[in-house]
C-alpha cells in the first residue's frame, strides 16, 4: 500500500494588492494610502468598486519612500 501524495500549495504573491494589505506591508495606514492615491504619487488599479494597487507599483513606491526618507535624513 502506498502513502498517498501530499498536496504542495504554491507560495505566490498576489498581482494586486487591496489598500489594507498594501498598507500593512509599507508600514503605514490606509489614509496615508489614500493621500498619495489622490496626489497622484502612487497608481492604483480600479476593478469593479475595489481599489487595488499592483505589486510592482507597491515595491515603486516603497523604493521611492525609503529614497524621500534618506534625503531627509541627509538634510
Amino acid at each position: 500500500m502506498s502513502t498517498p501524495a501530499k498536496k504542495v500549495k504554491p507560495n505566490l504573491q498576489p498581482l494586486l494588492n487591496r489598500i489594507e494589505h498594501g498598507a500593512a506591508r509599507l508600514g503605514v495606514s490606509r489614509s496615508f494610502l489614500y493621500r498619495e492615491i489622490g496626489a497622484k504619487r502612487l497608481t492604483v488599479v480600479k476593478l469593479g468598486t475595489r481599489t487595488l494597487i499592483a505589486e510592482a507599483e507597491l515595491q515603486r513606491f516603497a523604493a521611492e519612500l525609503a529614497q524621500r526618507g534618506s534625503v531627509r535624513a541627509a538634510a
